[in-house]
């Protein structure tokens, strides 16, 4: 979620006690089918839906994330702005991003002065980074949720990104909510998960990690995943009657039916759009692409994506994973030209008394989809297969 940057005003402070958010690798679960854990996630992770208040503080020890973090919110609300500069790092240029900012008056600074109170709700550490979540409180009564990044080598630095939405961001966010939901669901699953079957390993760095040289620690998430047979390939050439399995019809129809998609039709792109993601008003469809030789999700509109499919000849089933409403099918498109696709995920609508026969090329409002569709994680699951 984006806030306003010049809004207002968060206050960090130095720590007298932090027990609440000591960061320990915890473990929990995205995806399960009845207790079954088919994908994990093992993170420094800590939130807490009391949070802990923090004290402003004029000294910093430049060691500490929170540290670093309360010295310069103290110097924002007691308007020291020309002793900000040297909290950031300078190694990415976010130090000279802030200097900028600065002398060009767009941050609206002096509004820090109305801060009254910060809590910190929860922390998330990746490699070298550390964020933060916080809640800001100005004297008005007004309540604002932000974010503060950190990076830590020998000394730790804060990083100017203005809360930007990027595949890290975004993996994070994810990884978050559904430790939040495992957490409500399971309890504390650290140490506790068992798999049926050996799964997937996949680590992931942070994408500015390189830069950097201090402690690295990876996110790690793992895929128990079943695995289609060999020959579980949908031809465009061949009779729909002959798939028998729900997964295999489904994706033959799936291949009939944007076929006969008018891409000259508004209303009736619409219509398929709606159909085919599950959500009425959609207007656009995630699709992973190769790009500059890596696997990125790229966004396209309804004309697009039937244009794309009609040039599908095959599909191979990969795998898939079940929670106990969804399946979540991974899949490689082959094009009429014989060139291969990255992977591509759907899903299905499962339930107590019946499976639908019919693919959604969306989330079924499920939280696990959207890591098929992050760059991060997809790339690290490429690398793993």
């Amino acid at each position: 979620m984006k806030h306003t940057f010049f809004s207002f005003i968060a206050i960090s402070m130095l720590v007298i006690s932090f027990g609440t958010f000591a960061l320990e690798l915890q473990d929990w679960s995205i995806v399960a089918n009845k207790g079954r854990m088919m994908l994990t996630a093992s993170e420094h992770i800590s939130a807490s839906r009391k949070g802990e208040i923090l004290i402003l503080s004029e000294k910093v020890d430049m060691s500490s994330p929170k540290s670093v973090i309360a010295n310069y919110y103290w110097l924002l609300k007691n308007q020291k702005l020309s002793n900000i500069a040297k909290l950031y790092t300078s190694k990415d240029g976010s130090r000279q991003k802030f200097e900028q900012e600065l002398s060009s008056k767009r941050l609206k600074l002096n509004k820090f002065s109305s801060l009254e109170s910060v809590r910190i709700t929860g922390v998330q550490k990746w490699d070298e980074f550390s964020v933060y979540e916080l809640q800001l409180f100005a004297k008005n009564k007004r309540k604002m949720n932000w974010k503060e990044k950190v990076v830590c080598e020998k000394q730790c630095y804060l990083v100017f990104d203005l809360l930007e939405n990027t595949p890290a961001s975004e993996l994070l966010d994810i990884s978050k909510m559904t430790y939040l939901e495992s957490t409500r669901v399971f309890g504390d699953l650290t140490n506790k998960i068992k798999f049926k079957n050996k799964p997937i390993k996949i680590t992931v760095h942070h994408p500015d990690s390189g830069v950097y040289k201090g402690k690295k620690l990876p996110l790690i998430y793992r895929l128990d995943l079943v695995r289609y047979a060999k020959s579980d390939v949908i031809d465009r050439n061949v009779n729909c009657e002959q798939y028998k399995t729900m997964d295999t019809a489904a994706f033959c129809q799936f291949l009939r039916e944007t076929e006969q998609v008018d891409s000259a039709d508004e209303s009736e792109l619409a219509k398929y759009l709606a159909q085919v993601t599950g959500k009425p008003g959609a207007s656009v469809v995630t699709v992973n692409e190769n790009k500059t030789g890596s696997m990125k999700s790229v966004l396209y509109s309804a004309k697009a994506f039937v244009i794309l499919v009609n040039k599908w000849q095959s599909i191979k089933l990969i795998g898939y994973i079940e929670s106990d409403l969804t399946r979540f099918v991974l899949f490689e498109p082959t094009t009429k030209n014989k060139k291969t696709l990255p992977i591509q995920a759907v899903s299905f609508a499962i339930g107590a008394e019946s499976k639908s026969n019919k693919l959604i090329y969306g989330s079924n409002w499920e939280d696990g989809y959207l890591f098929f569709y992050n760059n991060i994680f997809m790339n690290g699951l490429n690398r793993s297969l």
